[in-house]
Order: structure tokens, then sequence, then C-alpha cells
């Protein structure tokens, strides 16, 4: 991915805040040999960023019966931007660009919101204990600690401006591993008590943990670092270029590390180079199959697996959307191998094999809009199957503010309209008003609504109606550009607020015979063999 992260830094004055420490008993960091296959978040749905400590993206719940429709989507007044974290009873947790925490109800519905007195503009992940009791969020100036009913528990006083990058890692033990933007990695008890620090004097990206409780992160100085349980260097690598996300702990315990070349690296857990493999544009995020198999998201415009030996290519899905504008999300992995990522506007559900399952679109009620963003995170995966993420648009007018969503895609409402049918011409050319015809129903025999997403910069129709269930609508719509395929998307709502999955069509605009002189060999062959025009409007 194009995309890179930018940290903003604010200049903020703000009074010290003093926190006594809930006393408990420091935690012994052990060194149990077990099986590196075990991932146990005790309950936890999905625990932190990359779903576990190993950073893997792979989920312990079946996914294999999601349909892929958006069940709801929640609005929140500022970007979001970060993965969401689910808790034991499937409440999820975000927090989000304008300095706000929320926590939202697996129907969809609040539960609370607190505001920090301290700047959140990065990236910055949530990671929840092992307890279900504690979350931990970094920031531009500070880690802190919130119960889970939204109150404070702890500031970490470190001293000075350090940045926090905030990608979180909990060990089994509990004891909580944050890097910064100023080269610090920090080892935290659960009472806010530092256990060490280890300094590097460059950016530290999402620290790792394997089940022998070594510490693992990369460096925007281009080296993976192994650090033991007590801090001290274990081993570290040969300067590469530098990575933006932090690195992968395979089954085996080989570690993958992904820095911004065109090269995918595989060392041993002794620090030895396994492989590497050329990628075409090695910026993404990798992620774990069950099977092992590597996915890699942010190849250009693939995601490709990967044999986790030997770095052989096995497949790769190429995303084919007008939409897609070099963003693109990590991978997060269900038990049965579908594997879910996002680019702006959709989110894709792909098969073990590669071959796409299901593209839902993500929509917006926010008119008009200035591009959506999908960034930096994964999707999140929940215990009944349901896959959530985070969205963020330029809201559009006289002034543009952000605003964000987090969507649900998994089974709808069996009473909500039926998945519209729209037809009409498949392509046509450019500045020409072209008409199609729409139609869904209701089981209920409900009045319906219905909103297109002609994906065209900035064109929609919104909200539509009421039509009878059944009834055939016509609408007419014109585009700017030739030579492009655009992916129409369209849905229904009834009275009652019952959403139906998105239908998709496509529809290419023709090269412009306008720009081939009048009179010409070309224009000439053009009008002899349309399909030659095809085939031109698809270069």
């Amino acid at each position: 991915m194009k995309t890179t992260i930018i940290f903003f830094i604010s200049i903020l004055l703000f009074t010290p805040i003093t926190v006594t420490p809930v006393p408990i008993s420091n935690k012994s960091v052990t060194n149990e040999k077990y099986s590196y296959a075990t991932i146990d978040n005790s309950g936890i749905q999905w625990q932190m960023f990359k779903h576990d400590q190993r950073r893997t993206g792979l989920s312990e719940y079946d996914t294999s019966d999601n349909p892929g429709i958006e069940k709801w989507k929640y609005f929140a007044d500022s970007r979001l931007h970060h993965t969401a974290v689910i808790d034991k009873d499937g409440i999820l947790y975000i927090s989000t660009g304008r300095n706000e925490l929320y926590a939202v109800y697996p129907d969809g519905t609040m539960k609370w919101m607190i505001k920090f007195p301290w700047p959140i503009m990065g990236p910055y992940e949530l990671a929840i204990d092992p307890d279900g009791t504690t979350i931990y969020l970094g920031s531009d100036t500070h880690f802190s600690a919130y119960y889970t009913n939204g109150t404070l528990k702890w500031i970490l006083d470190v001293g000075g401006w350090k940045n926090f990058v905030g990608y979180p890692v909990i060990d089994s033990n509990g004891i909580v591993y944050v890097g910064t933007y100023d080269g610090y990695l920090y080892a935290v008890y659960p009472n806010c008590t530092i256990k060490w620090e280890y300094k590097i004097n460059s950016y530290i990206a999402a620290p790792a943990v394997d089940n022998q409780g070594n510490i693992y992160f990369t460096s925007y100085n281009g080296r993976l670092y192994c650090l033991n349980p007590d801090g001290t260097l274990k081993w570290n690598t040969e300067e590469h270029a530098s990575y933006q996300y932090g690195p992968v702990i395979g089954n085996d315990g080989t570690i993958y590390a992904l820095p911004h070349t065109d090269k995918l690296y595989a060392f041993n857990p002794d620090g030895s180079e396994k492989w590497h493999k050329e990628l075409s544009d090695a910026s993404g995020q990798v992620s774990i199959a069950p099977d092992g198999t590597l996915i890699v998201c942010g190849q250009d415009e693939y995601v490709v697996a990967m044999d986790p030996s030997n770095g052989d290519i096995l497949w790769n899905y190429e995303v084919k959307d007008n939409a897609f504008d070099d963003q693109m999300t990590g991978a997060a992995i269900g038990s049965d191998g579908t594997i879910y990522f996002a680019y702006p506007k959709c989110i894709c559900a792909l098969n073990p094999d590669g071959s796409l399952k299901w593209k839902e679109h993500l929509s917006t009620d926010y008119f008009p809009y200035d591009g959506m963003h999908v960034e930096f995170g994964t999707p999140s995966i929940g215990s009944d199957g349901t896959v959530y993420i985070t969205s963020w648009f330029l809201r559009g007018g006289s002034n543009y503010t952000d605003i964000g969503y987090i969507h649900a895609i998994g089974k709808g409402d069996p009473d909500a309209p039926s998945t519209p049918i729209l037809s009409g011409k498949t392509e046509g050319s450019s500045m020409v008003d072209y008409e199609f015809s729409i139609t869904a129903t209701s089981p209920l025999g409900n009045n319906i609504y219905y909103q297109v997403d002609w994906s065209d910069e900035h064109s929609y129709t919104d909200w539509i109606g009421p039509y009878h269930s059944g009834e055939t609508i016509k609408l007419k719509h014109h585009w700017v550009d030739s030579g492009i395929y655009y992916q129409i998307a369209v849905r229904a709502k009834d009275v009652n607020g019952l959403f139906s999955p998105w239908g998709e069509y496509g529809f290419r605009t023709l090269l412009d015979k306008g720009i081939v002189p009048h009179g010409s060999y070309l224009l000439n062959l053009l009008e002899q063999f349309p399909l030659l025009e095809n085939l031109l409007s698809l270069i």
C-alpha cells in the first residue's frame, strides 16, 4: 500500500494527572514450553490489533455461514481508522480521531462514550487484558488504562513527549508491551508499574510476543529485534528498509517481516534468515491462515497467498474496482479459512483458494462526501461469525469534517427487503443519460425506499421513495469519464428501517471517439469492429 502513517504533532497544555496504582501482585514471566500454534485469548473475541499476541489475524471462530450482509452501521462524528476490539460479551471498543473512546453493543447501540483530555490523532490501536476488565490505549502523549465501564484506571507517566505509537500487545501473563515513536519499548505490569524499558533511537512498530515470552518488534531503522522476557537483547537482524508494520509469528515460530522494499523476509527463531521473496509492493500486512499459509494484503491491487516454507506464491486475487485507490486493510481470517479485507467502499471475503466468496458495499448516510477511507487496521471477527470493519469519510459541504462508521457484516434480518435487481445497458458512451430499472420486494409487503451509489465521484441517489413492494422504478444517470468500469450499488430499506443486502451492477463507458480524428483509419476500425472499441476501453 502506498498509504503511509502520518503523525500530526500538536502542542497541548494540560495539568498532569496523578493516579494511585491499584495494588496487585506482579505476575512473573515463565518460560513454559508449549506449541506456537496455541493462542489463548481467555474468551476475548478480538483482543488487539491483528487479533492476538503473535499478530496472526487468525480468529478462532467459524465464519463459513456469514453471507456478507451489512447488518448495521454505527455512526461516530469523528474519524475511525482503527481496529475494533471485542470483549467476552461481544461489546466493541473503538477509539476515534477526535479524542474519544466508544463502547458499542453487538446490536449496534452505544453502551458509553468518553472523551480524553489529550490528543489521539494517529492510528492508536486498543487492547483488552485477558480478564476482560481493562482496555489499554496509547495516544500522542500518554499510555492509559480504562475499565470496561469507561472509568479511568491509570495513566502511565514516562516523562516528556513520548509519542506513543499505540499498538499494545499483551502476553499470557497480562504484561503489556508498547512501543513509542521516539524508540522506547516498555514492558508494563497491569498495575501501571514499568517492568523494564528498551531504547533503540528509532520508531518502534507493533510488537509481537511468542509463546515463550520473547518479544519481537521492527523499526524505521530497518531492523527486526528479539528481546528476552527480561528486556535484554537476544538478537537483531541486519538493516533492510524501514518497517511500517510489526512482525508476525508463524505456527512453527518463524518470524515474518515486511519492510518498505520489494521483499518479504522469513527468519528462524534464532534470528537467521530462512528465506526472502520478491513482491511487487511490500508495504502491506501479513496474516496467517489456519493451515499456516501467509496472506499478504496491499500488494498494489492484490491479495497474495504464500507458502510459509519457502515464500512461493500460491495464488493472488486482483481487486478490480473503480473505487480502489491504493488503500487496503490487512486480512482477518476465520477458523474456516475465509479471508476478509476491505478497501474504500467495500469489504471482501475470499475462499481459502483465493476465489471471491462475496463482496459487500460499505455505505454512508451523509452526502455529499469526499471519498471513503479504510486504513491501517484489519476487520475484526466476533464469536457469532459477524465481521466488523471501520471506515471514515470527509463530509462535504461548506466545511469538511471527518465522520466514521463501525460496519457489522453478517446475517441480515429475514423480514428485510430482497436484494434489489437493477437492469439496463451494461456499456455506453460518456455524457449520455441511460435509464435503469430497479425492483425489490418486502416479505411483509411494506413500502420501500432506494439508495444508489453510481460509483463515480460524488454521485449518488439518496433514499428516494416510498414505492410499493415489487414496484419497478426507473432512474437515469450518465458518467463523465470514458473507458471506465463502474460498479453500481443499490440497496433498499422498508418503512421499518430494515435494510436489504446491496445489489451490484456493472456499467462500462466506452472509449471516447471524440479524441480520435474524424475520418482517421483508427476511427473507421472502431466503427467497423465494435469489439475492438470494447478492447481499447479496457486499456
